[in-house]
Order: structure tokens, then sequence, then C-alpha cells
């Protein structure tokens, strides 16, 4: 990398991406993906900067023949100010598009990044991942702690491996569905004989 080239770094610096083949095309299509946006950017600004220059020499012409209202003077003044502005901020993409095209000639050629740039991709990427539920999230907690996915567990109530395989839900409560005889008069008591062992503390059942 000669002089020329490091005088585009505002950092100066340069570090080696160390890190999966795989991750190396990735970043190099980051460079492409940032390029490509910062044409765009620059192409839609320029065009927009082109029409108000035409706005606001025709609005100083109409100034100049003593043509101009009142209101239309000052917008003289606002169009030409958002035309300075438009054209700062011009300059300012074509400086980072500079920037990102000779990084990505300087990382196919010998694979160093800026710091800079490298702390952009790694935010970017960071941002653009899932966001798991508050759920999902804790089943993954649970299984990177015990490498046993909860929701395979008999019981996920229970800690896995401790000898019991379920709480138990009631005598028989499976008998008390609709349609099989039980007296309306009698369904209290009966659901509250047949799910006994569920008050006051759930029974473990061993396996």
């Amino acid at each position: 990398m000669n002089t020329s080239d490091s005088e585009h770094h505002t950092s100066g610096e340069r570090n080696n991406l160390h890190v999966h083949q795989s991750e190396f095309l990735e970043f190099q299509v980051w460079l492409e993906t940032q390029i490509s946006l910062l044409n765009d950017q620059i192409a839609t600004l320029t065009e927009k900067w082109n029409a108000l220059y035409k706005v606001v020499e025709n609005l100083k012409l109409r100034q100049a023949a003593g043509q101009l209202k009142t209101h239309e003077v000052d917008q003289v003044r606002d169009q030409e100010r958002e035309y300075w502005q438009i054209g700062k901020q011009i300059d300012e993409l074509k400086t980072q598009l500079t920037e990102f095209e000779d990084e990505w000639l300087q990382f196919t050629e010998d694979g160093s990044v800026n710091p800079k740039h490298q702390a952009q991709y790694e935010t970017e990427k960071e941002a653009a991942k899932p966001r798991l539920s508050k759920q999902k999230a804790a089943i993954q907690k649970e299984i990177e702690r015990t490498g046993v996915d909860p929701r395979n567990s008999p019981n996920p109530l229970l800690p896995v491996g401790n000898g019991y395989s379920h709480l138990t839900t009631g005598r028989d409560a499976k008998d008390l569905n609709a349609g099989r005889g039980v007296s309306p008069d009698l369904a209290g008591s009966e659901f509250a004989y047949r799910t006994a062992d569920t008050h006051g503390g759930k029974k473990r059942k061993k396996n």
C-alpha cells in the first residue's frame, strides 16, 4: 500500500481480518453494498441539486429584473441555503465513497481492513441478527447451560435426570370429560376427589 493510498484512510492504520474464509466474502460483499448505496445516494442528491440550481437561478434572474414578490425574496434565500447544504452532503458522501472504493481494492489485494469500517461492519452484522423472544431466549440459555432442550423433557418444570419423569395431574383426571355421566350436583366433589393429589403441593412419580 503506497503513501497516496493511505491518505484516503482517516485512521491511518489497517488490520487484517482474522476470520473464516466465508467472512472474507461477506465483508467484501458488504463493502460492495456500501459502495452501491453511496453511489445511489449521490445520484439522487445530485439530481435534486441540479434541479434546485435551475430554480435558484431563475429566481435570481427575476429578482434582478424586479419581478419577485415579497414572499419570493425569502424563497430565494431558502432555496439557495438548501442548494449549498445539498452540495455539502454530496461532497461528504463522495469522500466516503472514495474511502470504501480504496478499501475494496486494498482488501481484495491483501485482506487488510480499515478498523473504522470493520467496526461498522460488525455493528451492522450484529444488528441484523434475528431477535429471540423471551421464551426462546430462555430456552436457548438452558440449552447452552445444560446441553438439553427443555422442550424435549417430559416435564420441563423438573430438573432433567433427577429420577422423576413428571408431576401427577390427578387421579384419573382424564375421566372428567363432558358426557362421562358425572352428575352436575356431584361435579364439584368429584373433581376435588380426582385431583386431590394436586392440592397443597404436587406429588412426583418415579420412573
